[in-house]
């Protein structure tokens, strides 16, 4: 909640969330959204696949969480559209996703460790100031993890390896 309000509220440049889940996870941002008259800035996104990926291409940002299964297709989906993941170290995006390192030309998002705000800030800001660098550094970096993306994250590739295996 903290790390709501204080994107929503005080972050330069503001932010905007858009939220996705199930029903229980609904309900509760809808009632945090409300007790602490967050509406401008925050809102649940409740839509099909295909909708969920047009509004995965439109982000800068993709924040995942460790509940979801290894090589979900919509974690994968993130950096083929130049939208950069936010997860953590220790859960399932650490397996395909490397911190972003701009002088070596590598990785390919964020990594904060564990649940806690203050990593996930840090993460965060380092996000937003990847996105304050000149825009030739920006456009360069992104056109490199979109096409080392389309290679290495398509969900094919990712599941060849195992599907060998068994």
């Amino acid at each position: 909640l903290r790390i709501v309000q204080q994107l929503t509220k005080t972050s330069a440049p503001r932010l905007q969330l858009l939220f996705s889940g199930d029903a229980s996870d609904k309900q509760a941002l809808e009632r945090m959204i409300n007790a602490q008259n967050l509406t401008d800035g925050v809102a649940w996104w409740d839509a099909s696949e295909r909708m969920t990926r047009q509004a995965i291409a439109a982000a800068d940002f993709l924040l995942r969480t460790t509940i979801e299964a290894p090589g979900h297709p919509m974690r994968l989906s993130g950096p083929n559209y130049g939208t950069l993941p936010i997860v953590p170290i220790n859960g399932h995006g650490s397996d395909t996703i490397r911190e972003l390192d701009i002088a070596d030309h590598t990785g390919n998002g964020f990594l904060f460790k564990g649940a806690d705000p203050e990593g996930l800030m840090a993460a965060i800001d380092r996000a937003m100031a990847f996105y304050q660098l000149p825009a030739r550094v920006v456009n360069r970096q992104i056109h490199r993890i979109m096409t080392q993306s389309a290679i290495t994250l398509d969900q094919y590739a990712t599941a060849n390896p195992y599907m060998t295996l068994y």
